[in-house]
């Protein structure tokens, strides 16, 4: 019995849904979410994204594809004794273009692949 209005039911409302399709054309955008992207999404990682900004990483984030951040949240930078001071220094010691400290810090926890990856083909990366 159930079937049968299951099947009934499908009969009324499938016409419904296939008038309310869209074909999608060549013209339609993909857009295409970077890690700096996602970082905003979520509030966890606000200093985490203040810090690459300090460090004038945007761009060079934006441009990766497939790539792998092991991402501290909020509390695992205010613990962390450097990422905590150049976070909150606003005086002239952060001040210069290079940031090489923060940076080598924050390219530590980069991967330049996906890990996903990685796992379907593990033989393709040696270490």
């Amino acid at each position: 019995m159930r079937l049968w209005r299951f099947a009934f039911a499908a009969g009324l409302f499938g016409a419904h849904v296939f008038a309310s399709q869209v074909i999608l054309s060549e013209s339609t955008t993909v857009t295409r979410r970077t890690l700096v992207d996602e970082l905003g999404d979520d509030p966890d990682y606000e200093s985490l994204l203040r810090l690459i900004q300090r460090a004038r990483l945007v761009p060079t984030l934006n441009r990766l594809d497939g790539a792998t951040l092991f991402a501290p949240t909020n509390d695992a930078i205010e613990h962390h004794s450097f990422w905590n001071a150049a976070l909150n220094d606003d005086s002239d010691s952060l001040t210069d273009n290079i940031q090489e400290k923060l940076r080598q810090q924050l390219f530590y926890h980069l991967l330049n692949f996906s890990i996903i990856t990685l796992l379907k083909n593990p033989t393709r990366y040696r270490f």
